[in-house]
């Protein structure tokens, strides 16, 4: 019988295990020996820590701009022009709300991870509210010179069951990737489908079989960035992990938890999501939701139309 504290403990890694080794003593001349696999274990404690050390840098950054914004009206409130007053304001609001989004990131994470993540369903025109999204980018688009096109390649769209602020952190945050890793004077675009033909990626179905039956609303996002090593593509989807090609990139770091939750998501609307890329060549993220058998369209595509400014142009196929 094993004694209530072990005789001997000791840790040990045999090629990519760590085992936990108990010997306690069982009466004479005898011992019991339990080994316990803590790999799986270690592996989550060091990505609480890895999680611990990016926030700490993620917060770091907005905190200091806002307390050196605030510092800085305080200080100067008697010579300080009003409208450079308003434009402190506005950084001090913005990184707030930079701060207010990692912090939702990390609940929400939370909910998927405990099976609480709740879905407001509601049916609806989502190139509309795809559309709005990608609007939203435009001034962060205008700063890189980047091209921002919408692009619905079916004449006709159903309107499908879904939640609208969920589909809403999807598009943001694989437009917010896209623009990060696209250069200056590059091109994104967002196209909407409705097909009932698995997409096929180098030759095969990164959905298996799971296009072949019903129609499906395909929404794909797609960029000429520094794109993605094929090694690094299997990782996206997990947990703190982020793709980094190069140094600049180990720059704009963020928690890691966006396409995590973005899967998530996709996955809780009965969808699929994948990824085409390669390094040097750009990216484009593709999600499906599915749409029922007896849906028909109920609203013609947006006709084409361009604005200059926004540098945001739609095209009907």
């Amino acid at each position: 019988m094993l004694t209530k504290n072990p005789y001997f403990e000791k840790e040990i890694q045999i090629n990519s295990k760590v085992l936990s080794i108990f010997v306690s003593p069982v009466g004479n001349d005898k011992a019991s020996v339990v080994l316990h696999n803590m790999t799986e274990y270690k592996k989550k404690e060091l990505l609480k820590e890895d999680l611990i050390h990016i926030m700490v840098h993620e917060l770091r950054s907005p905190v200091t701009t806002i307390k050196d914004s605030a510092e800085l009206i305080i200080t100067t409130k008697n010579t300080l022009e009003e409208d450079r007053k308003l434009k402190f304001l506005e950084i001090i609001h913005q990184q707030a709300k930079k701060i207010l989004g990692q912090i939702g990131s990390i609940l929400d994470t939370a909910k998927l991870d405990a099976g609480k993540l709740v879905l407001s369903k509601t049916k609806g025109d989502i190139a509309k509210l795809i559309k709005g999204e990608i609007q939203t980018f435009i001034p962060q688009a205008q700063r890189k010179n980047i091209s921002l096109s919408f692009n619905v390649v079916a004449r006709s769209l159903p309107e499908i069951s879904y939640d609208e602020i969920r589909i809403s952190q999807v598009i943001d945050n694989l437009l917010s990737n896209s623009l990060k890793f696209t250069p200056e004077n590059g091109k994104i675009q967002v196209e909407i489908d409705y097909s009932a033909i698995s997409p096929v990626v180098d030759g095969t179905s990164p959905m298996g079989e799971f296009l072949s039956l019903d129609k499906y609303i395909v929404v794909s996002v797609c960029d000429n960035g520094v794109g993605i090593a094929q090694e690094q593509q299997k990782l996206l989807f997990s947990k703190y992990t982020q793709a980094k090609n190069t140094p600049e990139e180990l720059a704009t770091m963020g928690t890691g938890l966006g396409l995590y939750l973005v899967k998530g998501i996709i996955e809780s609307h009965d969808g699929r999501i994948w990824v085409k890329s390669a390094a040097g060549q750009g990216t484009t993220f593709s999600f499906a939701l599915p749409a029922t058998d007896n849906a028909k369209p109920s609203y013609d595509a947006p006709k084409p139309f361009t604005t200059p400014l926004a540098k945001l142009s739609q095209t009907v196929n």
